[in-house]
Formats: C-alpha cells, sequence, structure tokens
C-alpha cells in the first residue's frame, strides 16, 4: 500500500477555500495596482494646478 496524500483520502475538498482566497486576493491586488492607483494619480494631477509666486510654489486646486 502506498503513502496516503490528503488528496487521496478526501483532504482535496479542504484546500478549495483556500484556493479561492489567494486567487481573488491575487486578482484584487492585480487590478489595484494596474488600474485603480494610476487613474487615482491621474486624477490627483489633472486637479493640481502649480503656481510660481514670488520664487515660492503653491499648490491650489481646480474649482
Amino acid at each position: 500500500m502506498g503513502a496516503l496524500t490528503p488528496m487521496a483520502i478526501g483532504g482535496g475538498s479542504l484546500y478549495k477555500p483556500m484556493a479561492v482566497a489567494i486567487i481573488s486576493g491575487l486578482l484584487y491586488s492585480t487590478l489595484l495596482t494596474l488600474i485603480v492607483v494610476p487613474a487615482m494619480y491621474i486624477v490627483v494631477k489633472r486637479r493640481e494646478k502649480v503656481h510660481t509666486k514670488n520664487g515660492q510654489r503653491t499648490l491650489k486646486l481646480k474649482q
């Protein structure tokens, strides 16, 4: 009789929730990194307007 692994004795069903959590976490972090963060950067940069006055830089938001 060979060595029994958890998958062979029915323990494979225990790994499914962990796999779902790992895959969904990877997808969420990928979307956050590739879409949300650059989009927020663009939004913030568009709202900033840099003015130079008396040699000092002041930031003013468009209204």
